[in-house]
């Protein structure tokens, strides 16, 4: 199959920017009118809070507000998908009611500024949030309006400030550039050479994938094929832009194939209802997008009466009359329009008419003389966004408040200068652009050094780029973000991407919302910028700005001042060069850096009237590597001590302070970690313990933590409020002192003196001259608590020895800095173990703390027990009387110390105290024997702590999330099919595990796919060989592939391509040491990468890693990964590029032309000498030409074993094939152990030893597991009862403590008077609740009252024959570490009893010991396939510790059958599904309608049909219906575009069925159907698209009866009320059940007695299984 991954683009939900009733929780703007340029926030009754005095006082704390903490799980998926803990490239979850819950841990470490990720809706899966779609709306998935303006509400109550990172520069991907859909476009600038600036296409509207390697049939409107990529063969775009401009043309194909006989194919048809093979070589069809509005089509040919609401009518396509969609748009408009009239008939008098009507009742119809027009239905603006485009006052658009506009203005220009990377300006020289358009149209942004292609190229290709220099664009982006000010009070912007933005843009919006917030009180409102970038360019964007003529002078590009500050590179390069390429002797270049950044930008802040230096330094953020993972710790500790003290703004990443070391970069989110627990890094194990992010990493005790919090206290003792223009002053040795940093700075007199050796391995002796301090003064190093080094003053100077990267600070005296928590047991994220009786809780401070602080210390906020003396509080708790899940210790903010100091945040740390030793406590179990419980109707669950989740059958969709109130869950499981459940606890919903039984009652292996497949080169992706995978292991995929050389593959779970396992490309991070550094010139750059590759070869380089492992990622943006004839993961040491030019090659030392012609390949490329040909014509004139190399390298076959582990995401290629084999050495089995004893008040004791008895009665050493559930049974005869089906709610109602209840029907008298016997079967899976259970079964006058409702029947008298009988139940799992019969692992019941007499002795009397076995009798047959519902069959399992049995019938001939089917159009899930007794129907999901017919409960054809015609073949879906016996059962439901193109004739052979909605089926709409031929339907249900799916659950038994139209009879088991169109209404009834425990056991059988007397015996329902099965 040929693979296509598409570029991203957005599914979005129905929203609009102005403001509305559905978008008003997350909509930060009030304006209803669509008028971007006046929208405006408000935030009522609102005090704003105040700006800094001084932002050079604030520390900034950055964060992906999705990577810290998820508040609240309801919000993870509430706009699109995209939510997977799994995977580090998709959303975990995170919001801002998480980051709210945790502002004391940032507050503690000593960030007083908080910098949170852009906020405003994005896509499908942009974690990150720098793709956004609206500038008004907030992403639902990181909470609403009021969610955010407590954030910040919290955060000034603090004393804290909140950054948002705003997005100006570009928006998602919702274009393409025409002719490049799928390809770079090049750049473009007005018109050269008839080229002009490209039109811009709605990605919304690009063809779709239909199907690979066929034919459409028949002959084509057109085709091209060739090996020359010339006319329509050029692209893939070329060809589906002239099938587009074809009406006839609905698909096309598309090959470039370089194996195949004809490279390139490009061919148009109308139809696909036919296909055959496509037999040269890998092509695939499109279908292309149709404009057509989706409009129900009311009548044709008439007006609707009276003069219309509105008009206009002519031969030119304006105003109205540009299309249909825009007379449609007016009528949506018009709240008093219901109809609309459109016409554009070339053979009329006037082409074109638009006209609204508020009503078209036939009776005011007349006919309409001047051509052919019909009339349409209204659409809503609503439901006409959901075709994935705006309504907007520029027709319909891709954004709702930004435009584009393909209307070429030939002597439009670009308005103002523009400048480059080195301060250069430019002014437009050219005419012609499209100056109408909110957007560029230039292309792609490839050349970071032109100054025309940074400011308006579309970045990394992906990002659609706003025309920012344009008024029009600019009035919209002030009104936006002045409403996010008004809204939520926050207090600064951190602007991403500014040196990508025309500085005018500038120059007009930072002075308008400084003017705005100030009018809020907010008199310094912060803009700073992103200046990943050269000094030269963020100089021209930094105050008042200078270009490359006016540095180290007084003379600026105008007065007006922009951007405050931002965060600069020069410092972390001169740091990163000193110690990733152990250069130290670079560390001269921080203060080189500053005096000659100081010539080039202007730090002079209006609002405050001084010169401040605001710029923010840092050794990490979110972009780049972490500097501790490139280096080590000691290296990071000196960079934070560095620019702890340095000027400027200290920037702390996230994840830092808790030693966070993941290698990788922004561009493959390796390093963007999270601090509450994450399964994603769990397989990317950097440290000892695993990785950092694995646990829940909020602890306010670590070292590293204490160490930032310490420097942040200091810098705040010694350079206080700042205020000064002083405190940007530093001094340095006038002298060089190699590999060592040496500067004096403070505020005041109060001065800080720092020496920092940046050599890795070498002592160095620093000084300085001309200290501000006396000579003898004694200076202490601040930094250390503990013997911290001393210098003394001597002749004005102070010389000190330092360590290999020491840091140190001296100062005069040591400042006080608050107390604070350096210990605390139980440790942070701790699980308590099991057993434990006596806790000792403990907190520990860095000091002793003042007498109050006892009634400071809190556990589970009570400051009760607690004995605090010198700095240690304590307290002691029995731990029997804890509750199961967290507990919290806590130590309020102000706590004071015996110095007097008080503690600066509040601390706060958490443990979990759990008796079941469950998910939440130890969160690397992912497998959970005993989930699945009671037979397959319930989970048990063993995750104390949570407080949600949400289950799965691995292959159907995730439930709702869920309460957790920590007992079981009704849940139907499926045979073969695993179960997964994902709980969310204290920020995290990171915990998964699974279950799995199969119909014998085994366990089965966990995954989290279905199905698993290896497509690559090797296989011809998946079209030679599926590369089907087997799973081998929880989890865990494997298969064996022999190769012989490097090969491109992917893994994938489904066939279409649609999700896929790859790598993440490898790239160039920028970096270079700063121009003004003469060292540049000769500074030989080895680039920083990215990308999956470098992240491993760092993993394997540490031995975390061997050669063979790595991960994978389900990113759009992943790559083809490799496999080899090396057995190992890695990539190629050449990567192929098959499409490389050969281009001219300069001689190095020892090169000439005969080398050129002699050496072939080498260091990647490859050699030639130019032979002058047109593939060689990149070579020009030279006579050596190279290339990359084209191929990978190959070597002798070798079969290796491919694992993949679908949880963890990590791989391995090994030659070790015994790895892929199943896991051997063990046996196991499982069975379910029936047993009865005289006195019911022993069961408990015997669940007890039942463990040890099973494993002394076998004759091999095994482990045995149970899990242990009890059942109560008794039978009650109820008579006058006026409601059967009541009458066994309200007795199961009665066991309100029960873990399960089931009452099923006995015999049954259906004339007069209704009398029945019910069988009750209660289970508790807990021995204390045992004993109530029995003794409410016994008691009938509580039985008798239970039944006194209305429903019943208040005379209905209930009776008891015979008391309640009990048993227990024991699902055993026995496993073996040698290999053994699984029938060795089952004792004999005869010496299981035994031993257990034995145990017990005569204290016990058994009246019976049983296997449960599964009878199925012949009268009604039961065929379980894999994947059945679990509910019926008796279990033989074989399992691990703990579960019971799933068993469910699956479709039988007769009987009763459950039926449900379920429909989705594109917009609410796009998916059309069947299931037969929760069994579902293998069938092809496909545009249209999917149909299944039954022959009985069986499966007898399945369909899928394409807009009224079946995708592959067998004719219209009209001629399978109408050639249906009169009686057969028809399941319909429709998917994604079902309405478009259904004929007549199919909507009356579906009406055939009994359908009366299916006129009602909508564009992209839902509609299900549980069908009769020639009689009434059973259930029927359709829903506009956008109002989600429609299911049907219906249980019908067969054979459903035939009623002639001259008789009158009726069918056993079906109602006796008569159909009038020929049939019997299908009974829904419950499925009757006992228990048996003999294989020769038959089924019972119950009575029905019929009004006119007749008598028939009918076995409706096998055996009933172990109780435990049904429940």
């Amino acid at each position: 199959m040929t693979r296509w991954f598409w570029p991203l683009f957005a599914v979005r939900l129905a929203q609009a920017a102005p403001w509305t009733e559905e978008n008003g929780p997350w909509n930060l703007n009030f304006e209803t009118k669509h008028e971007p340029h006046l929208y405006y926030g408000q935030w009522p009754g609102h005090t704003y809070n105040p700006s800094p005095s001084d932002w050079r006082s604030l520390v900034i704390y950055q964060l992906l507000t999705d990577r810290f903490a998820d508040g609240n799980p309801l919000n993870n998926e509430l706009y699109a998908a995209g939510f997977d803990v799994r995977d580090m490239t998709f959303r975990h979850g995170g919001d801002f009611e998480g980051l709210r819950q945790k502002l004391h841990y940032i507050k503690g470490l000593g960030c007083n500024g908080v910098w949170i990720s852009p906020i405003f809706q994005n896509g499908e899966n942009f974690y990150h949030q720098y793709a956004q779609l609206d500038f008004t709306v907030l992403d639902r998935r990181l909470g609403t309006l009021e969610d955010l303006r407590n954030l910040v509400q919290e955060a000034h109550s603090l004393n804290m400030y909140v950054i948002v990172d705003i997005v100006m520069n570009h928006m998602a991907n919702e274009f393409y550039f025409e002719g490049h859909a799928k390809s770079q476009a090049p750049w473009r600038f007005h018109e050269d050479e008839g080229k002009r600036e490209y039109q811009l296409k709605v990605r919304t509207t690009q063809a779709t994938f239909f199907n690979s390697s066929i034919w459409c049939g028949g002959e084509p409107l057109w085709q091209e094929f060739g090996n020359e990529p010339t006319g329509l063969l050029q692209s893939s775009d070329v060809c589906e832009a002239n099938c587009t401009a074809d009406p006839d043309c609905y698909y096309f194909l598309w090959k470039n194939d370089p194996g195949s006989l004809s490279t390139y194919h490009c061919a148009g048809f109308k139809y696909c209802d036919q296909p055959t093979p496509y037999t040269d070589g890998k092509g695939s069809i499109f279908k292309t997008w149709q404009w057509a509005v989706k409009a129900e089509e009311v009548a044709v040919g008439v007006w609707c009466g009276g003069s219309g609401l509105f008009q206009q009518f002519g031969s030119e396509a304006t105003g109205l009359l540009a299309s249909r969609d825009v007379c449609e748009a007016e009528c949506a408009a018009d709240a008093a329009c219901e109809f609309y009239l459109w016409k554009d008939d070339t053979a009329a008098d006037t082409r074109f008419h638009c006209a609204g009507f508020a009503s078209c009742a036939e009776a005011d119809r007349s006919a309409f003389g001047d051509g052919f027009v019909k009339i349409f239905k209204k659409r809503t603006t609503q439901e006409r966004s959901l075709d994935g485009l705006y309504d907007t006052p520029a027709g319909r658009q891709p954004y709702a408040d930004f435009w584009y506009n393909n209307t070429w203005v030939p002597d439009a220009q670009y308005n103002g200068t523009l400048y480059g990377q080195w301060g250069e300006s430019v002014v437009d020289p050219g005419f012609g652009t499209y100056i109408g358009s909110d957007f560029h149209h230039n292309g792609d942004l490839i050349n970071y050094y032109d100054p025309w292609e940074i400011n308006m190229g579309k970045i990394y290709g992906v990002m659609d780029d706003l025309r920012l220099e344009n008024e029009r664009v600019q009035q919209k982006y002030i009104a936006m973000t002045k409403l996010l000010i008004d809204s939520t009070d926050i207090d600064g912007y951190r602007v991403d991407t500014p040196m990508q933005v025309p500085l005018n843009f500038y120059k007009v919006w930072a002075p308008a919302i400084r003017a705005h917030a100030k009018t809020l009180g907010k008199d310094r409102f912060g803009i700073f910028g992103e200046f990943f970038v050269s000094p030269q360019r963020y100089g021209t964007m930094t105050g008042r700005g200078r270009d490359n003529t006016m540095y180290n002078q007084e003379i600026y590009i105008d007065d007006i001042a922009t951007l405050k500050g931002g965060i600069v590179y020069p410092y972390y390069w001169y740091i990163f060069t000193a110690m990733i390429y152990k250069l130290p002797e670079y560390a001269d270049g921080l203060p080189l850096a500053y005096r000659e950044e100081n010539k080039i930008i202007d730090t002079y802040d209006p609002t405050t009237g001084r010169h401040e230096y605001a710029m923010w330094t840092f050794c990490n953020n979110h972009d780049n590597w972490r500097l501790q993972s490139m280096t080590g710790f000691p290296e990071f500790r000196m960079c934070l001590a560095v620019i702890t003290f340095w000027p400027g703004v200290p920037l702390h990443y996230a994840g830092d302070e808790q030693d966070f070391d993941t290698p990788g970069s922004a561009l493959d989110g390796w390093a963007r970690e999270e601090l509450s627990p994450s399964l994603a890094w769990r397989a990317v194990r950097t440290q000892p313990g695993g990785n950092p992010a694995d646990k829940d990493s909020f602890d306010m005790t670590s070292a590293t933590y204490q160490y930032i919090r310490r420097l942040n206290a200091l810098r705040t003792a010694y350079l206080g409020g700042f205020g000064e223009e002083e405190c940007d002053q530093i001094q340095t040795p006038s002298y060089a002192t190699p590999d060592v940093l040496v500067f004096i700075r403070g505020c005041t007199s109060e001065k800080v003196l720092m020496f920092a050796n940046f050599h890795t391995s070498e002592q160095r002796t620093a000084s300085i001259d001309a200290v501000p301090w006396a000579d003898a003064t004694v200076l202490t190093d601040c930094i250390s608590k503990t013997a911290p080094a001393q210098v003394t003053v001597n002749s004005g100077s102070v010389s000190f020895v330092l360590s290999p990267l020491q840091a140190v600070a001296f100062a005069a005296a040591v400042a006080k800095v608050p107390p604070a928590v350096v210990e605390v047991w139980p440790a942070h994220g701790a699980a308590i173990p099991i057993g434990s009786s006596q806790l000792t809780l403990k907190i520990k401070f860095d000091r002793p703390m003042a007498s109050s602080i006892s009634a400071q210390v809190l556990f589970d906020q009570s400051s009760s027990g607690f004995q605090c003396a010198g700095n240690e509080c304590t307290k002691q708790v029995d731990a029997s009387a804890l509750s199961d899940g967290h507990h919290f210790l806590e130590v309020a903010e102000g706590a004071v110390a015996e110095d007097g100091t008080a503690t600066h945040a509040t601390f706060r740390s958490t443990f979990i105290f759990d008796r079941q030793g469950g998910v939440i406590a130890d969160p690397t179990i992912n497998e959970l024997p005993g989930l699945i419980c009671s037979g397959g109707s319930k989970l048990c669950h063993k995750a104390s702590g949570a407080t949600w989740f949400r289950v799965q059958n691995v292959g159907g969709n995730w439930s709702e999330w869920m309460p957790y109130n920590g007992s079981s869950t009704t849940w139907s499981s499926l045979f073969d099919v695993p179960v997964l459940v994902q709980y969310f606890s204290d920020l995290s919903a990171s915990f998964i595990v699974g279950d799995c039984l199969t119909e014998a009652g085994k366990r089965c292996y966990v995954s989290w796919h279905k199905q698993m497949f290896v497509r690559g080169e090797f296989n011809n992706w998946g079209n030679d060989d599926e590369g089907t995978m087997s799973l081998i292991g929880a989890y865990t995929w494997a298969t064996n592939v022999t190769l012989d050389g490097f090969v491109r593959a992917r893994f994938t779970p489904v066939t279409d391509w649609s999700k896929s396992y790859g790598m993440h490309p490898v790239r160039e991070l920028l970096y270079n040491v700063p121009t003004f550094d003469p060292r540049h010139t000769n500074f030989d750059v080895v680039p920083t990468l990215s990308g999956s590759e470098p992240c491993r070869q760092w993993m394997v380089d540490r031995d975390h890693w061997s050669e063979h492992h790595t991960v994978a990622s389900g990113a759009e943006f992943a790559v083809d990964l490799w496999l080899s004839h090396e057995c190992t993961v890695a990539s190629p040491t050449c990567v192929p590029d098959a499409d490389a030019d050969w281009q001219c090659h300069g001689y190095k030392d020892g090169q000439d032309g005969p080398w050129c012609a002699s050496v072939g390949t080498e260091n990647c490329y490859d050699y030639a000498v130019n032979d002058q040909t047109e593939a060689m014509s990149g070579c020009g004139g030279c006579y050596c030409c190279r290339r990359k190399v084209t191929t990978a390298a190959t070597g002798p076959a070798a079969t290796c074993c491919v694992k993949f582990n679908d949880l963890f995401l990590n791989y391995t290629v090994t030659s070790d094939l015994s790895q892929c084999a199943p896991h051997p050495g063990t046996s196991h089995a499982s069975f379910t152990m029936s047993i009865q004893v005289a006195d019911a008040s022993d069961l408990q004791a015997v669940s007890a030893s039942f463990a040890a008895a099973v494993a002394a009665s076998l004759s091999v050493t095994a482990d045995v597991t149970v899990s242990v559930s009890y059942i109560v049974a008794a039978n009650y005869v109820l008579s006058d009862v006026s409601d059967l089906e009541a009458a066994k709610t309200e007795i199961c109602n009665a066991f309100s403590d029960a873990d399960a209840c089931v009452a099923e029907l006995g015999s049954r008298r259906l004339q007069g008077s209704e009398s029945a016997t019910l069988h009750v079967e209660v289970t508790t899976l807990d021995a204390s609740r045992f004993a109530t259970t029995l003794a409410l079964a016994n008691d009938g006058a509580a039985m008798q009252s239970a039944l006194r409702s209305s429903q019943v029947g208040s005379n209905t008298v209930l009776n008891m024959p015979s008391s309640a009988s009990s048993e227990m139940r024991v699902l055993t799992d026995v496993t073996s570490g040698s290999i053994v019969a699984p029938s060795n692992l089952v004792p004999e019941t005869a010496r299981l009893e035994s031993e257990l007499s034995s145990i017990h002795g005569a204290n016990v009397e058994f009246l019976s010991v049983a296997q449960v076995t599964t009878t199925t009798p012949t009268q009604a047959t039961t065929t379980t396939q894999a994947g059945s519902t679990a509910a019926a069959t008796q279990a033989t399992t074989t399992a691990q510790a703990g579960s019971t049995a799933a068993a469910t019938t699956s479709g039988s001939a007769s009987g009763p059958v459950t039926l449900r089917v379920r429909s989705a159009g594109s917009d609410d899930g796009n998916f059309a599904e069947f299931y037969l007794n929760g069994v579902k129907v293998d069938l092809e999901s496909g545009r249209g309608i999917s149909v299944v017919v039954l022959d009985g409960g069986s499966v007898s054809e399945k369909h899928v049909y394409d807009t009224g015609y079946q995708a592959l073949g067998a004719g219209p879906l009209s001629a399978l219906l109408n050639g249906l016996p009169l009686g057969t059962v028809v399941l319909v439901a429709s998917m994604d575009d079902a309405s478009d193109g259904l004929t007549t004739e199919a909507k009356a052979a579906i009406a055939g069925l009994g359908a009366t909605q299916v006129e009602s089926i909508s564009y992209r709409g839902s509609y299900a159907l549980i069908g009769v031929k020639g009689g009434d339907a059973i259930a029927e249900a359709v829903a506009v698209t956008g109002l989600g799916p429609v299911t049907l659950e219906e249980t019908v038994v067969f054979p459903l009866g035939f009623v002639s139209s001259s008789s009158s009879q009726s069918t056993e088991g079906a109602s006796s009320s008569q159909s009038t169109t020929g049939f019997t209404n299908p009974v829904s009834t419950s499925v009757p059940a006992s228990t048996s425990s003999g294989e020769n056991s038959q089924p019972p059988f119950w009575t029905f007695e019929f009004a006119d007397g007749s008598v028939g015996l009918q076995s409706l329902f096998a055996l009933l299984i172990p109780c435990m099965a049904m429940l």
